[in-house]
C-alpha cells in the first residue's frame, strides 16, 4: 500500500504533470520529424535488427518481451543476439556477456539486465555496449 503523504503529495501536484508530458510528447515528436527529414544520421547495423524500446524508461515491459522475442526466434530455427547497453554495469566499453552458455562476466560488470539474459537465454549471445560504443 502507497503511503498516504505520498498519495497527497500526487494528488496536490497533478496539474504540473500535464504540462511536462507535453513538453516531452513535443520532444518526442521533434526527435521523429528530425530523423524523418534526415537531420539526424541513422546507422543500419549490417544484420537484420528488432528494437525493442526507445525512449521509454524502467516499467514498459521491454525486458519480458525480449526474452519472448529470443526464445520465439530460436525456436523458429534463427540466431537471434541481444545487445543491450549495460545499464548500472561499470563497464565503459562492448562486452561479451556470453556465447550463449551463461554469463562470462558479473552482474557488477554489465548490469543485472545483462545478466539475467545470459541466465535466461540458452544458446542466444548477450553484448553490452555503452551508447555509442557499438559503432
Amino acid at each position: 500500500m502507497v503511503p498516504r503523504p505520498l498519495v497527497l503529495f500526487w494528488e496536490k501536484t497533478q496539474p504540473l504533470y500535464l504540462p511536462l508530458a507535453w513538453i516531452y510528447g513535443g520532444l518526442v515528436r521533434g526527435r521523429r520529424w528530425a530523423y524523418e527529414r534526415g537531420l539526424r544520421p541513422r546507422r543500419h547495423p549490417g544484420v537484420f535488427s528488432i528494437v525493442v524500446g526507445n525512449l521509454s524508461l524502467g516499467g514498459e515491459g521491454k525486458t519480458p518481451f525480449t526474452l519472448s522475442l529470443a526464445e520465439l526466434l530460436k525456436a523458429w530455427g534463427k540466431e537471434p543476439a541481444v545487445i543491450l547497453r549495460g545499464y548500472g554495469g561499470k563497464q565503459a566499453r562492448p562486452c561479451l556477456v556470453s556465447t550463449g552458455e551463461g554469463p562470462k562476466v558479473s552482474a557488477r560488470e554489465v548490469g543485472e539486465e545483462a545478466l539475467l539474459y545470459s541466465l535466461r537465454l540458452p544458446g542466444v549471445p548477450v553484448i553490452t555496449g555503452t551508447p555509442g560504443s557499438l559503432k
